[in-house]
């Protein structure tokens, strides 16, 4: 019996079976959706978390490279003067004034500032939480953690710490040095240079991540040949910075306080010294 299957019947038979084959894909990959909702449902929720945030980083300007190299859309930056910090009793009255003109849309407000000096120490939390790095100052920043820090100011604790913003911000003792000599003289520029730096045995230059390290390694030498101190070059981190700006406030790295309380010098040295004693 000889059996003629048309060129029709053939069509018509292929058209079915990619039919059954795509409901049955269809079907496969909507079981594994269902599968994963659960995980899925938490993603979206971390997602829209992080997408109504707002939050407004107020932070020293040597940390500037740092933060912006991780920054997140959305978020604002304000920098502050380094030099805030020779005045101690002016700072906390800066960084106020600036929490007090955040607007109510402003979900959080992040200090770039460890307690440097209690530098902080009277800042109050204004229309929203106000988020603070449980760290004594930027170094442990940079480091990514104050057990990092730690351990490298256990190698050598007389260390000038250098990076591009503090190269660029503040006063490293060449350029300090140099802006000395003309106010007051060659002979009392080396006193105060004396006076200031004598306590050093070491400079060290943070390569953080955030920068080409190039560029400033020839510039800490020279303040290193300066002082007469050894120059090297050490490993820093970005992962405190990230912590800041993605909301990840845990309660061992940072404190956050509610509006209408202050800074206080309790709340924070403390933690620090049970955390990983003073650097």
């Amino acid at each position: 019996m000889t059996v003629h299957v048309s060129n029709k019947v053939t069509e018509v038979t292929c058209q079915n079976l990619r039919k059954v084959t795509a409901s049955v894909i269809i079907r496969t990959f909507d079981a594994r959706v269902e599968d994963m909702a659960p995980q899925i449902n938490v993603l979206e929720k971390v997602l829209r978390k992080q997408k109504k945030m707002k939050l407004v980083v107020i932070a020293c300007s040597v940390l500037k490279y740092e933060l912006m190299k991780v920054g997140l859309p959305g978020i604002q930056f304000e920098f502050l003067d380094q030099g805030l910090h020779s005045t101690p009793n002016k700072m906390p009255l800066v960084i106020q004034e600036r929490i007090n003109q955040i607007g109510e849309k402003t979900d959080y407000i992040m200090l770039g500032y460890g307690l440097c000096g209690n530098g902080i120490v009277g800042v109050k939390a204004g229309k929203q939480p106000l988020v603070i790095p449980k760290v004594h100052d930027c170094i442990s920043l940079w480091f990514g953690s104050i057990e990092a820090h730690r351990k490298e100011h256990a190698k050598a604790s007389g260390t000038y710490y250098l990076t591009k913003g503090w190269f660029e911000e503040a006063r490293p003792p060449l350029a300090s040095f140099e802006e000395n000599t003309q106010r007051f003289g060659l002979e009392d520029a080396k006193w105060i240079a004396n006076e200031e730096f004598k306590n050093y045995t070491r400079i060290a230059l943070i390569d953080t991540g955030a920068y080409e390290i190039d560029a400033y390694r020839a510039r800490a030498q020279a303040n290193a040949d300066f002082l007469g101190i050894a120059c090297e070059e050490v490993k820093g981190s970005l992962n405190f910075f990230r912590k800041m700006v993605e909301g990840k406030w845990a309660e061992d790295d940072f404190i956050i306080l509610q509006p209408g309380e202050y800074v206080t010098s309790e709340i924070v040295l403390p933690i620090l010294e049970s955390k990983a004693g003073s650097c």
